[in-house]
């Protein structure tokens, strides 16, 4: 946050320096000219001080109006310092933004374009089916949809966890836990107090070990075996694995 700041007064180390009165070179009509201006602090409009700012950065540089943004990142010194030209140039700094455009302007464009092709090229034709044709493919359909790999209740203690893990009020808690994460996640901004950290700090613990203790109830109700059938719960167990280990 604030890396991308800058004072007007390219002699500037940093925020704290960006104060007073200076000299600057102006061109007007053809002549130079040396006009005393006070030095001032300024936020680019290109930024990722906060969620909305990042969001509409990432956009301009999905639309390829990248270089900017590039040169921003070259030039980036550190927060709330006075950026310095070709800073991190050889650091890498930009490869991000390479690596953004790559996925997002070619990648998923191209995928988007070949999940529509693919559509097209894999329709039924169900206007020229007869109406039995038609009830046979909705049979197959419905059965395709069925789960036959469900774990069967067990008895005993599992039996509670299993009934208590499937009950709709645990799955609207875990719910109600992924956005509350995510829309905290997403309030982060600059100049954020030290309460507002703490505060981020200890939810993200709470969160942490509610998913954690979400992943072991379902271990516990379905057997390892049975948990690691459901892709999600992969997905899952894999994020919580990687938050505990960091």
């Amino acid at each position: 946050m604030a890396k991308f700041d800058a004072c007007t007064d390219v002699a500037a180390v940093g925020f704290f320096d960006c104060a007073g009165v200076t000299l600057f070179q102006e061109k007007a009509s053809g002549l130079e000219l040396v006009i005393l201006k006070p030095r001032s602090w300024f936020v680019p409009t290109t930024n990722f001080d906060n969620a909305a700012s990042a969001i509409a950065t990432l956009f301009r540089i999905t639309t390829l109006q990248w270089t900017t943004v590039y040169f921003q990142m070259i030039d980036s010194v550190g927060e709330d310092m006075n950026p310095i030209e070709n800073y991190g140039a050889d650091t890498g700094s930009g490869f991000f933004i390479l690596t953004y455009i790559f996925f997002s302007s070619f990648f998923i464009m191209n995928l988007f374009v070949a999940v529509i092709i693919e559509y097209f090229t894999t329709c039924t034709g169900s206007k020229l089916l007869t109406p039995s044709q038609k009830a046979w493919v909705r049979t197959r359909r419905y059965l395709s949809s069925l789960n036959f790999g469900m774990v069967p209740k067990p008895k005993g203690f599992r039996g509670i966890v299993y009934t208590f893990v499937n009950h709709r009020f645990f799955e609207w808690l875990i719910l109600f836990a992924i956005i509350a994460n995510g829309m905290l996640m997403l309030s982060q901004h600059k100049g954020q107090s030290w309460l507002f950290d703490e505060l981020m700090d200890w939810f993200n613990v709470v969160v942490l070990i509610l998913f954690s203790l979400e992943m072991l109830a379902k271990i516990l109700a379905f057997k390892l075996s049975g948990y690691l059938s459901d892709s999600w719960n992969k997905f899952d167990g894999l994020l919580v694995v990687f938050s505990l280990l960091m």
